[in-house]
């Protein structure tokens, strides 16, 4: 092995022509076989240094260098997916590779075409998927009851109502059921209602979703969205915040030389870094939409390489790979929130809906709906990114129900006239015999609620015709006006309104916002707003407003201190606002976060009329063995075990508040399925107390909790005297171990100090040649730290 490195300096070694499909057919090597060397090589692939050692290996037999799969791959260099990670691969055995290793520099040189290459990855981060091995499989078993309770004092008469949402979640998915209570005191008029009551299951993975019992149907663009009791399987990306369905812009390109890369929006520097040498992809970038993005690479000779290309997002358009869809089959409900159990069993509905990404410019729409009395609905759609100026796309639907034949049809186009400019435009119409489940389930209630000459049906319904139009323009930085133009028309009712819109920011403390608004068919349906808001500071905030509604002028004047969701904030406001020919509302209100609920009241008086109510929002929380009550929970959220005593607990940048006397805090909102890095700020623990760590990476499931523990102890630090059998104090130097882990140094006159007490101890310390001696002792946590313990005899 030393004649064949000592034979020269550089040693080239040529390949042999295998395909990198075929490379799984090489002889399999041993890292443990005597005929390989290991190696740790600063390594390069076309010039582009790795910032890593990569262990290799050299068979000096057959003169190759070998290095495993998974090293390759952190090289970028392209192998079949089949290859283990742990698999010996020889450099030589790789098509279109040379490499050249150089003993006394221990580096290693690769050229490699760049086919071969994997392209580099540039994320700037705009969304961070969460990696499938950091999805929590289940979450903790728990019970929890959202609430909200308001008690208003109108004049001389009470009315108390109260909403809440009872959820159990278990490894097997969530079973939730809402309730609604309403009660007047004065005529005895109570209600309670049930609302929805479905059991849900979320496969994060496979991001699907299935639910048994009350729902929403999920539909598309054209269609209505109805309430169901049943089954209903779809697709569950809207619970899965971190996964962005829509197609984000993404560059790709290669660079002959290690290059900077620099990319501009409207010719401002959004970002700046660094890639090696071949293929590259810019991946991730943010929300950007309808703006020119130029991409400048300037290689180590100074040569730059400018790509310029538009960009507009629109949610109509989906990114590639993404395929969203629901099945949902049930019976229809009536009067919700009023009715517990308005089903109609006589029939049943049911629809199917499917999204699918054809490119990262184009997105085809599907949906069919059905029912058991005779409907059929069918409808396609297509959308179609415009050179990344705009997004145009078309619906066509068709449907059948007791012998008429009707249509609908939507073409729309939007986008971008200039940077600083946008618009939108649809048309949507529609004929008098169209049906679909919707406005099949508002003729089956009428029926059964109204008389036969009743318009419901009329006025709620698919209008026969939907006109919408928009333009926007920003004139400057930081100001903007919108103007919007809408006509609905039925058979008996026609709606032509148009708005107007002006806001800005008139300094950084001042910002403008006014609007008009004038319905075209009703001349005496008008309105203007014009209103000035104020920065006084961070919290306190005020505001001056006048609007006209139809010849009823209103002024209001309002001074507030919004409160923040860390614990313990308090928000207050006082309003007032003068109607011409009428009395002068007066309204002050106030807020108070406290750790078991959010609580709120307001006071109003209206002429000789005045009103109280108080209220309190928040939710019970049984889980892991104790009841926590707190404000209320959101889509998912976490226990906080072990923080110490006052300690605070941080959601990335947001102070939520301190832990309790026993170290636990609530978190009641997280972002499911998201990285949320929770802090422990230590600097408020009481001394003598450590956290084992300080930062916890939390990923909890839809509706469901995790358990965060900071592992934070009481360390009690005191300093004990050792005396020999002689009652001499233990030389200098002897190594102590305090109950089996810690260990520490005897320093002069016997004195050791030691971190870490119980209340029953036992120290062994290290004679060298004389052996081993140990004592046990008691210690009393009330004890002042101070004092030094003992001494006492080591035997």
């Amino acid at each position: 092995m030393k004649y064949f490195l000592c034979t020269c300096l550089v040693t080239y070694i040529s390949l042999g022509q295998v395909y990198a499909e075929e490379i799984g057919t090489v002889e399999k090597k041993d890292v443990n076989s005597q005929e390989l060397v290991p190696l740790f090589l600063i390594s390069s692939v076309n010039g582009s240094s790795s910032n890593d050692l990569i262990q290799s290996y050299l068979d000096s037999k057959n003169q190759k260098i070998l290095i495993k799969a998974r090293d390759l791959r952190k090289l970028r260099i392209k192998l079949p997916v089949q290859l283990k990670d742990e698999q010996l691969i020889a450099l030589n055995d790789i098509k279109d590779l040379v490499y050249s290793y150089n003993e006394n520099e221990q580096t290693l040189q690769i050229k490699i075409t760049d086919k071969n290459l994997q392209a580099y990855k540039v994320d700037l981060k705009g969304n961070e998927i969460t990696e499938d091995q950091f999805i929590p499989q289940k979450g903790i078993s728990t019970v929890l009851l959202n609430y909200e309770i308001n008690n208003t004092y109108l004049d001389d008469e009470n009315y108390f109502s109260a909403i809440a949402n009872a959820i159990y979640n278990s490894s097997y998915g969530s079973f939730s059921s809402g309730f609604l209570h309403n009660q007047d005191t004065e005529d005895s008029n109570n209600r309670s209602v049930r609302l929805e009551s479905k059991w849900q299951y979320i496969d994060a993975k496979k991001i699907r979703s299935y639910v048994l019992g009350d729902f929403n149907s999920n539909t598309v663009d054209w269609g209505s969205s109805i309430r169901l009791l049943g089954v209903q399987w779809s697709s569950a990306y809207t619970h899965r915040s971190d996964i962005i369905t829509a197609a984000l812009p993404q560059f790709s390109g290669t660079a002959a030389l290690p290059s900077s890369l620099d990319l501009f929006v409207n010719q401002q520097k959004i970002y700046s870094g660094e890639i090696p040498s071949g293929p590259f992809d810019v991946k991730s970038l943010p929300f950007i939409s309808g703006n020119e993005m130029t991409l400048v690479t300037t290689d180590a000779l100074g040569q730059q390489q400018v790509n310029k290309q538009y960009y507009y997002y629109s949610p109509k358009i989906l990114k590639e790979g993404i395929q969203e869809f629901s099945v949902d089959v049930g019976v229809p409900r009536y009067n919700y929130s009023t009715k517990s159990n308005d089903y109609d069993s006589d029939i049943v509905f049911a629809s199917g809906s499917l999204r699918q990404a054809i490119s990262n410019s184009q997105t085809a729409t599907g949906h069919i709906e059905t029912s058991t009395d005779g409907l059929a609905n069918l409808g396609v759609g297509y959308a179609q990114n415009i050179a990344g100026r705009g997004v145009w796309n078309f619906n066509v639907v068709g449907s059948s129900y007791e012998g008429n034949q009707g249509f609908l049809g939507l073409i729309g186009v939007e986008g971008r006239l200039s940077p600083s400019s946008s618009f939108n435009f649809s048309y949507q119409g529609a004929s008098k015999d169209y049906y679909d489940l919707a406005r099949l389930s508002l003729i089956n209630y009428q029926n059964s609620n109204f008389s036969a000459d009743s318009d419901v049906v009329e006025n709620s319904a698919t209008a026969e015709e939907i006109i919408r139009a928009g333009l926007n323009f920003n004139p400057i930085p930081g100001w903007s006006i919108s103007s919007n133009y809408n006509r609905l028309k039925y058979t008996n009712e026609q709606y032509d309104l148009f708005s107007l819109s002006l806001s800005g920011n008139i300094t950084d403390r001042i910002n403008l916002y006014s609007s008009l608004y004038q319905d075209f068919n009703d001349h005496d349906n008008y309105g203007a707003y014009l209103a000035l808001r104020f920065d006084l500071s961070s919290k306190l905030k005020a505001s001056t407003s006048v609007s006209n509604d139809s010849g009823n002028i209103k002024y209001t004047q309002e001074l507030n201190s919004i409160s923040d969701p860390k614990l313990g904030s308090f928000g207050w406001g006082v309003a007032t606002t003068h109607s011409e020919g009428e009395s002068d509302l007066n309204t002050a209100y106030v807020d108070y976060r406290s750790r078991p609920a959010y609580l709120f009241g307001r006071y109003s008086q209206f002429g000789s009329s005045s009103q109280t109510m108080l209220g309190a929002r928040g939710a019970l929380v049984i889980a892991q063995g104790d009841i926590f009550a707190s404000n209320e929970i959101g889509d998912a959220f976490a226990i906080v075990k072990n923080a110490g005593p006052r300690s605070e607990i941080i959601n990335g940048g947001v102070n939520l508040g301190k832990a309790s006397k026993n170290g636990n805090f609530l978190i009641s909102h997280l972002t499911p399925y998201a990285k949320n890095h929770i802090y422990l700020d230590t600097q408020y623990l009481p001394v003598g107390w450590e956290a084992e760590k300080t930062e916890n990476l939390a990923i909890a499931g839809y509706q469901q909790g995790i358990v965060l523990d900071f592992a934070a102890k009481n360390i009690i630090s005191a300093t004990v005297v050792l005396l020999d059998k002689n009652l001499k104090p233990l030389p200098v130097g002897y190594s102590v171990s305090l109950n089996g882990q810690t260990s520490s140094m005897i320093g002069y006159d016997g004195e050791v100090f030691l971190r870490g007490l119980l209340p029953k101890n036992k120290l062994i310390v290290d004679l060298l040649d004389g052996g081993q001696c140990s004592v046990e002792f008691q210690y009393d946590q009330d004890q002042a730290t101070t004092q030094k313990l003992g001494p006492y005899i080591c035997s």
